[in-house]
Order: structure tokens, then sequence, then C-alpha cells
């Protein structure tokens, strides 16, 4: 996502899959030349450094210090669970489901309110879940989520909504 002097932001698309070819910094490029910048313009390089998976975090954060440190830009660290709460919107508390492994998972609480975010993690369990479900306004995660946490979800009638983060969230 990239957002100019004036406030117009912008985004592109890139398709996941391709490892034969780079297709994150292309897009960049797109996306800086359509705004009528150079590199050197770019003020901050936003990344979303996680929970979640390890390699894909690695690539994120890889990509965006090599392009903050070659444009002289700020890099700029925002914790994937407030970007996933900001992409599905309002204000309240969210929890989000994230690196979920065997029974376990990252469980992040994010609460919203009058332009402030606050977030705190740990590792969790369909149990903690459970206890933490009341007053939930939404419950965010990915295929991976334990059967045992959607379940927990589902008894005490809390929907669960899928896992997006949309880059403009990060601005």
């Amino acid at each position: 996502a990239l957002q100019v002097a004036d406030g117009t932001c912008s985004s592109a698309e890139v398709a996941t899959g391709d490892r034969d070819r780079d297709v994150v910094m292309p897009a960049i490029d797109e996306l800086v030349r359509g705004a009528g910048l150079a590199p050197r313009d770019l003020e901050a390089v936003i990344v979303s450094v996680g929970p979640g998976g390890f390699t894909g975090l690695r690539i994120a954060v890889a990509t965006a210090k090599a392009l903050a440190l070659s444009t002289g830009a700020a890099l700029v660290a925002v914790e994937s669970a407030s970007v996933a709460a900001a992409t599905h919107g309002g204000e309240g508390v969210t929890l989000v489901v994230s690196a979920a492994k065997g029974g376990t998972f990252w469980l992040s609480k994010v609460v919203a309110g009058e332009g402030t975010w606050q977030s705190s993690g740990a590792l969790a369990d369909a149990d903690v879940l459970r206890d933490m479900l009341s007053g939930v306004k939404a419950v965010l995660a990915d295929e991976f989520m334990p059967e045992a946490a959607a379940d927990a979800c589902s008894e005490l009638g809390v929907t669960t909504h899928g896992r997006r983060q949309d880059p403009l969230a990060l601005l």
C-alpha cells in the first residue's frame, strides 16, 4: 500500500506461490512510479511483523528492511493482529487466532477505540479462548484454527471470521 502527501492511497495485490520470480518488488516499484514518486521519496516502510507463519514473516521483514535501508525511509513494525483487527473494522474487542500448531495457538486480544489500539498476546488453547470470549466483537482465524477452539466459539455464539490483512490497514 502507498499513501501520498495529499492523503490518497493505493495498493496492489500480489499473487502468492510463484517461487521462480520476484513479484513483490515489481509491484512496489509500480505503486511508487504510478504515484509519480522515486524510491528516495519514501518516508516510511511499514511491515506487519507477526505473529504468523515464519517463512512469510521472514521474507516480509527482510524485504521491508532492505527497502528502508536502500531508500533512507524509516522502518515501522506493526503487529499482525492489529492489522487483521483493523481490516475487520470497528471499535471493540477482537480476538485473533494465529500460528496454530496442534491444539495450541497464539491468541492476540486487540482493543480498538477512539483512534487507539492496544494489543496483547499469549500462547493459548481452546479453554483459554473460551474464558476470553465474553464481550468479544469478533474472533478472526485462518483455516488452521484448532477444531476445539472453533467449537468453543460456536458454543458461546461468537462468530469466527477469516483472518485477512488489508495492506491499507497498515497505514
